[in-house]
């Protein structure tokens, strides 16, 4: 059992320090900018490994600055990229949609 945990703790590390990352409010505010500057009006943050990171805690801090700048967002389903040497399977997970 004991490998199984230390498996689930890495993974779940993984994931929380990739969801830091892509979800830093820094970056995401200079990207909303560059964005706009460029006149576009919505900012999708592509992640580049299919994980649910919507429950995260970079993420909901992340949602909760973006509510009180005052912007809106919406989680969107993205299917998994299909690898030409796999079958295509129909798993879906969110990423993070900022529209202003």
């Amino acid at each position: 059992m004991r490998r199984a945990a230390s498996t689930y703790e890495a993974t779940t590390n993984a994931r929380r320090k990739y969801a830091e990352n892509i979800f830093d409010i820094a970056t995401v505010a200079a990207s909303i900018l560059d964005r706009a500057e460029e006149g576009y009006r919505l900012l999708r943050i592509n992640q580049e490994y299919p994980f649910d990171l919507s429950t995260t805690d970079a993420a909901q801090a992340l949602e909760e600055w973006l509510e009180h700048e005052g912007y809106r967002y919406a989680w969107k389903a993205t299917p998994e990229i299909v690898d030409p040497f796999r079958p295509s399977s129909e798993f879906e997970y969110p990423e993070l949609v900022i529209f202003w």
